[in-house]
């Protein structure tokens, strides 16, 4: 196991305590007249990731930075993506992306940006 993702050719650690991979399995729950609870399952089951990474202002490669991640961000396609465990997914990013700098001065060298992610495999 890994303490980095690669996302889009780049290496991110990821923040531990958030990082987790999910599962969304479509369903629809009704409530009858009657009393009773009907549930309906769909056939297929989304996988994804969410999380805090984290990327150096001063990243060396194969690490990326914040400038690298934002790029990777705004490109709205698919994506390679390899999780932690080292399995190869293709993903997209989810619509919303947070990014916080750890330091004040943004563009000091020994500051990192964590940023939350949500991943959708495709």
């Amino acid at each position: 196991m890994n303490d980095y993702i690669i996302l889009d050719g780049k290496r991110y650690r990821i923040a531990h305590e958030s990082w987790e991979p999910n599962e969304e399995r479509p369903m629809t729950v009704r409530r009858l007249m009657s009393g009773a609870t009907n549930v309906t399952f769909g056939p297929a089951t989304f996988t994804g990731w969410s999380g805090t990474v984290m990327a150096d202002v001063s990243a060396v490669a194969p690490f990326g930075t914040p400038a690298d991640l934002r790029t990777t961000y705004k490109k709205r396609t698919s994506l390679s993506f390899t999780d932690h465990y080292g399995t190869a997914h293709t993903v997209v990013i989810d619509r919303r992306v947070g990014e916080k700098s750890i330091s004040p001065m943004h563009d000091a060298p020994d500051n990192t940006f964590r940023m939350n992610l949500a991943l959708i495999k495709l």
